[in-house]
């Protein structure tokens, strides 16, 4: 998608938001980054934001069936004219600094590396995650592109993937907000992609599970290693889990199966931390062993 069809994106996207059209379909089967200007004042309680409606135990509590079964789906959505003079020109990269759609909004800055992208999709719902990426971006002169308040108690948008809620529901909403999101993420170089989520389910409490496109076995043993080697003090009680060594909970399959990592250009990581490791008082412990981690994966 072009960068004026990015922006047409945008601004359909707040028509068809604020028409309140929300159609449902089932899925069943550059420059270097200041990170101060990504200080987030949001406020959230100690249930990370999560939809208590849901009864969700996790930020990121989407339990899916890792065995298959989910189709792709099959919406086609047209591109912008690329003669329509009616749409105000991009800022810099984007325009994301920041760019307020309905439901919430999207940020994102390019780096001196431009062939890494570090991506926050669920900002302010996985507790710190914006922050965290903005830290990773910084550590790693990358490209970052963060998104924030689309999953509330009154909305669930996976931003990630054209759905709502743990269902996985195909909605007009959801594909808009996706179709704007896809195409910001794409105008930055992504030889290696890399999301960063959060849950809080009690059973992954003291492990970072990292689901994977493109990563082969032997890969997969040497992050698990330099994990090992370079944990201390608060990371020391963690474990590492990566795919395809290891089975996962988190296994980013409606991802794979219906949003970004499934068209992944290059190698992708997804990234589930556990909040201990989200908090302010340990984001620069995170941040320096995912650093690590996410240099020695580069393609």
């Amino acid at each position: 998608m072009t960068t004026r069809a990015c922006v047409l994106a945008a601004t359909l996207l707040g028509a068809l938001l604020v028409s309140g059209c929300n159609t449902h379909r089932r899925l069943d089967g550059g420059g270097s980054l200041d990170t101060a200007q990504f200080q987030d004042t949001t406020a959230l309680d100690e249930t990370d934001g999560s939809p208590q409606m849901l009864g969700d135990t996790s930020d990121d509590a989407l339990q899916y069936d890792t065995t298959g079964g989910d189709a792709l789906y099959d919406v086609q959505v047209d591109d912008a004219p690329s003669d329509d003079a009616s749409m105000p020109p991009l800022q810099t990269n984007c325009g994301f600094a920041s760019l307020e759609l309905p439901y919430g909004g999207m940020d994102g800055v390019r780096g001196d590396d431009d062939t890494l992208l570090i991506v926050a999709p669920h900002g302010t719902f996985d507790y710190r995650t914006r922050e965290l990426a903005a830290e990773l971006s910084g550590l790693l002169g990358s490209s970052v592109v963060r998104a924030w308040d689309y999953r509330t108690e009154a909305h669930y948008i996976n931003v990630n993937r054209p759905t709502e809620g743990t269902d996985e529901i195909w909605t007009a909403r959801a594909q808009s907000v996706y179709d704007v999101f896809r195409a910001c993420v794409e105008l930055y170089g992504r030889q290696l992609y890399v999301e960063v989520h959060g849950n809080s389910k009690a059973e992954t409490a003291l492990e970072i599970q990292i689901a994977t496109v493109n990563v082969d076995l032997a890969l997969a043993e040497a992050l698990a290693a330099r994990f090992d080697e370079l944990k201390s003090g608060l990371l020391a009680s963690f474990s590492l889990r990566i795919e395809p060594r290891d089975s996962l909970y988190w296994s980013a399959s409606g991802n794979k199966t219906n949003g970004l990592m499934s068209e992944c250009v290059g190698r992708c990581l997804h990234f589930e931390l556990p909040k201990e490791l989200r908090l302010d008082a340990n984001r620069a412990a995170t941040a320096s062993i995912l650093r690590a981690l996410i240099d020695l994966a580069r393609p």
